[in-house]
């Protein structure tokens, strides 16, 4: 599957998790939902992304 994330400039995103090019990023442990989860989102389709970072820029 492909996905796509939105990232500031420095590849930061909005709830501060610093990201790397090329690298694959996994959770160990129990997943959990809602505003209190500790997973990663990402849209299926790129034009979605511009919801989440358009938000910050304004």
């Amino acid at each position: 599957m492909i996905g796509y994330k939105a990232f500031d400039y420095d590849l930061v995103n909005r709830y501060g998790t610093k990201f790397e090019l090329n690298v694959e990023y996994s959770l160990s442990g129990e997943l959990k939902f809602g505003n209190d989860g500790n997973g990663f989102h990402f849209c299926t389709n790129l034009e979605d992304t511009l919801r989440y970072v358009m938000v910050q820029m304004l």
